[in-house]
Formats: structure tokens, sequence, C-alpha cells
């Protein structure tokens, strides 16, 4: 009795798992994937915590986080090379300055 009880529950249970995954899918083919790129971080977090790990729309979220990362890493780059060339150039024209002036000086 004990081993048909058993098969039993295998079998609802590989059911169940079926049904999760084809809901899971149908949920992840409705999605905007365009739309969740404006998602704020908060947004996007709770939208993921919903999910098991292993679902496509936690994989998806994953990628969403790290094109976020990758962005603000850009950015970040970016502003330090605007500083780096701002200072390049301040530090140039301050030179090219004190140059002019001492070669006036020297002039006299």
């Amino acid at each position: 009795m004990s081993n048909g009880m058993d098969v039993m529950r295998g079998v609802v249970q590989r059911i169940g798992e079926a049904n999760k995954r084809d809901s899971l899918q149908r949920d992840f083919d409705q999605l905007d994937l365009a739309s969740m790129q404006s998602w704020t971080d908060g947004e996007l977090s709770v939208w993921q915590s919903r999910y098991p790990a292993d679902s496509p729309q936690w994989l998806w979220a994953e990628q969403q986080w790290r094109l976020r990362l990758l962005e603000r890493q850009a950015q970040a780059a970016g502003l330090q090379a605007n500083k780096a060339a701002i200072i390049s150039g301040v530090i140039g024209v301050a030179g090219a300055l004190a140059g002019a002036i001492l070669a006036w000086l020297l002039g006299k």
C-alpha cells in the first residue's frame, strides 16, 4: 500500500511542478521586457522576489541587474575621464600662462 501511495505522490508532485513551470512560462511570455528596463531598482527587486531562482523571470532580472551595474560603472568611468580632462586642461592653461609671464619678465 505504501508503494502505491508513494507512486501517487510522485505523480501528483510532477504534475504540480509541470503546472508551475507552465504558469511561469505564461507569465514570462506576457512580460514586456522593454518596459522592465525603466523600472526602478526597488520595483525590479520586488518583482524578482516573487519568482524562484531557477525561473526565467529571475534569470532575466539578474541580467537586468548586470546591465544596470555596467551602465553605472560606465557612467562613473566617464565622469572620471571628464574630471581628468578638465584638470589637465587647467594645468595646461596655468602652465602656458606661467610660461608667458616668465618670458615677459625675463624679456625685460
